[in-house]
């Protein structure tokens, strides 16, 4: 299957602090094809129509012949892993993710404009921590249930390194990359 041409729907999946955001727009910049995030969803479809608009935008942008998207709330996750031609897992270590969600919570509290140490601590509490360490378990557990039951020949590139991230971002930019060859490369794996 060639790359951007006829384009793939790549679905990329891990917990908070994986490098999912990250690798979505890499990729989305090598390969050009539209990207999303259900976290982008989310924020836009509050500021319009409410949660309830999430379904609808799920459903269009997924429709499309080819995207990368990333993210599993709302009831993405189910969704898009049945569409994608590709799964991206990344399986980052916990401790790694979790380093990463308290930079990141720091950072974004104390680039607003009141400068509170309780907004730091407001941000850690209001969810990155508690679905960096809920990946573990309850979605890590969906997924493997997915492809073991609904799509056992799903392919699925486990990546638990940034380098092997960004390996992959640069051979999607291969002009005769195929899935079987990423297969090759990173490795066919399922979660336990």
């Amino acid at each position: 299957m060639p790359l951007p041409a006829s384009g793939w729907k790549i679905f990329i999946v891990g917990g908070s602090g994986a490098g999912k955001t990250h690798l979505r727009e890499r990729i989305a910049s090598i390969t050009g094809l539209p990207s999303q995030s259900v976290d982008q969803m989310a924020s836009d479809a509050a500021l319009t129509n409410g949660p309830a608009a999430i379904p609808a935008r799920l459903a269009g942008f997924l429709g499309a012949p080819a995207w990368v998207f990333e993210g599993w709330y709302h009831g993405a996750g189910p969704v898009a892993f049945a569409r994608a031609d590709l799964v991206i897992w990344l399986d980052m270590p916990l401790w790694l993710r979790l380093w990463r969600v308290i930079v990141w919570s720091y950072q974004t509290a104390h680039a607003e404009p009141l400068l509170r140490p309780s907004r730091f601590l407001r941000k850690l509490r209001r969810g990155r921590v508690y679905h960096a360490i809920k990946w573990q378990s309850r979605n890590g557990t969906q997924l493997a249930e997915l492809l073991s039951g609904s799509f056992p020949a799903k392919p699925v590139l486990r990546l638990r390194h940034r380098l092997e991230s960004d390996a992959l971002a640069v051979a999607l930019a291969a002009p005769d990359v195929t899935i079987d060859t990423l297969l090759a490369r990173f490795g066919h794996q399922r979660p336990r």
